[in-house]
């Protein structure tokens, strides 16, 4: 539709004088304009199809899905890596404050009774 009202304005522009009506306005075409006569556009060629394989099974496609799956975008990896830094990170902040505070805790107790208690916990934690 678009081509045809830029042919019927590209017509009224050849008009002696020459017509300008908006297309918006435009309720019929001038009677002077030959609509049967109006060269066709050409035809675009259309976008070749896209290339894939055909899965035959279930078993493929999930094959398929895995091995998509397996290859993270470029720059995942170095976000991940630098993600999990500033998490242990806080981790290791949060147990210095809990060792601190139990530190703070234990302020009336002897260090070597300290030290012997957490050898056994470490002990037994170990088997």
């Amino acid at each position: 539709m678009a081509y045809v009202k830029a042919a019927h304005q590209k017509f009224l522009g050849e008009q002696v004088p020459p017509l300008k009506i908006d297309d918006k306005q435009l309720a019929r075409w001038h009677p002077g304009f030959d609509l049967n006569g109006l060269e066709l556009p050409t035809p675009a060629k259309l976008p070749e199809p896209p290339i894939s394989t055909k899965l035959l099974s279930a078993t493929e496609l999930l094959q398929s899905v895995d091995r998509n799956r397996a290859a993270p975008p470029p720059g995942m990896e170095q976000a991940i890596q630098s993600n999990m830094a500033k998490v242990i990170e806080q981790q290791k902040t949060v147990e210095e404050k809990v060792q601190k505070k139990k530190d703070d805790q234990l302020a009336g107790v002897s260090k070597d009774l300290i030290a012997r208690i957490r050898a056994k916990e470490a002990k037994k934690i170990a088997q």
